[in-house]
């Protein structure tokens, strides 16, 4: 995975960072939603504090997804460099081995392999 994900450095630490912002920013919203409770528990209406959650609540949507985001454009490049080495290898095989495997399982193979990978690095990574 290290090896594949050579070109693409910036991104992961991009996505990883926007991650970690957006996972802390989720962890104060109960904090904060605690505060706004007690306080109208007081009876008084704290419209900073419901205002501040509704801003932790956006910037941690649009944080998440931006991370999500940068994630999957990272994981179709790696797809996009794989196949593009994986075709150019396929071209390079004898007639022989064409001869011993059907031309769409080799394609297919190609096409299958790479999705699978993309699943992998741009969810689970």
């Amino acid at each position: 995975m290290y090896r594949l994900t050579s070109g693409h450095r910036a991104s992961v630490v991009v996505a990883t960072v926007l991650t970690l912002v957006g996972s802390a920013l989720g962890l104060a919203q109960p904090l904060v939603a605690k505060h706004a409770v007690d306080a109208s528990g007081r009876g008084q209406v704290m419209w900073p504090l419901l205002l501040g959650l509704a801003a932790l609540f956006v910037t941690e949507a649009v944080t998440g997804a931006a991370g999500r985001f940068v994630l999957e454009r990272m994981g179709e490049g790696v797809v996009r460099q794989l196949r593009h080495g994986l075709v150019a290898r396929l071209l390079r095989l004898e007639m022989r081995e064409y001869d011993r495997q059907r031309g769409g399982d080799l394609i297919s193979r190609v096409t299958t392999d790479t999705t699978l990978l993309r699943e992998v690095v741009s969810q689970a990574l």
